[in-house]
């Protein structure tokens, strides 16, 4: 998932007129402060718009934006929607937690349509 980062990240990304996606709500908080060695229970719902299906929307959460904690991934037909994802894992030792919500029309190899969420993460106690 390190090829995550060479595409582009913007919140409620639209790429090329081939879709969209948003992140509209996200258990916990972004302002919320993830515990190294906590378990985290990640819950994102997501709009989203696909051109051209089908697709799939996935749900990465990476520590200091390089190394894959978790992924999900769900396939999507063309057209526009609500998803619901959820991934858990355990805080790993870090500064922050990525949280990325990409959409790849079928056909494409690298993301180019994404939505994301940083969290701090404060050391064990």
């Amino acid at each position: 998932m390190g090829l995550l980062l060479g595409g582009l990240l913007l919140a409620g990304c639209t790429a090329q007129n081939n879709g969209s996606v948003k992140i509209v709500s996200i258990s916990p908080e972004p302002y919320a402060v993830m515990r190294a060695g906590d378990k985290v229970d990640l819950k994102v719902e997501v709009e989203y718009t696909l051109k051209k299906g089908p697709g799939n929307i996935s749900l990465v959460a990476q520590k200091d934006g390089t190394s894959s904690i978790g992924s999900v991934r769900e396939v999507i037909k063309e057209g526009s929607g609500r998803i619901t994802l959820a991934l858990s894992f355990v805080v790993p030792e870090t500064k922050v937690v990525n949280v990325f919500v990409p959409l790849t029309p079928g056909g494409y190899t690298k993301t180019v349509i994404v939505d994301s969420r940083v969290y701090n993460v404060a050391p064990k106690k």
